[in-house]
């Protein structure tokens, strides 16, 4: 008797254990990846939005302390200027308007991308002794998300979730 070899195709077109995926598995893995995607990214775009309307809050919050320590520190009239169209506002030397600093909150030079920028009043002036000639509110949005940002005479400031 002659002995038989039995030989066994394991998987598609007799492939014999070769390492590596078929097509079919790396298209499910693609799909997944797809819905999952598809799932999670409508979550991520507010989640922006109240971060960048954070930044703003917090950059124009320190800004305004930094304003009055200016006005402190080298013992002349600080003046804010408020542009609401343009969404930015200017520092001066109220006495030489010189340009201390100027803020953009839209447009290309800012990261903050706002949508909405209201400040009442439009122009408020610091003095040396550490008070403004008024209190001040900035009403911030990004998109849904908004803030304000109070600051009273004495230089108190505070941001305020809507």
């Amino acid at each position: 008797m002659i002995p038989l070899k039995i030989v066994t195709m394991n998987g598609p077109q007799g492939r014999r254990n070769q390492p590596g995926f078929t097509i079919i598995e790396l298209a499910v893995v693609i799909i997944l990846i797809g819905i999952s995607i598809a799932i999670v990214a409508p979550r991520f775009g507010p989640i922006m939005q109240g971060t960048r309307a954070n930044q703003a809050a917090n950059v124009i919050q320190s800004d305004m302390q930094r304003i009055f320590s200016e006005a402190i520190k080298n013992k002349r009239v600080v003046r804010i200027t408020f542009n609401n169209t343009n969404m930015t506002y200017t520092v001066t030397d109220r006495t030489s308007n010189e340009e201390i600093f100027k803020q953009y909150f839209s447009g290309t030079q800012s990261e903050y991308a706002l949508t909405s920028f209201e400040a009442t009043p439009t122009t408020v002036d610091v003095f040396p002794r550490g008070v403004s000639s008024a209190a001040l509110t900035i009403n911030i949005g990004v998109v849904n998300e908004n803030r304000r940002v109070t600051m009273t005479r004495v230089g108190h400031t505070r941001v305020i979730g809507l």
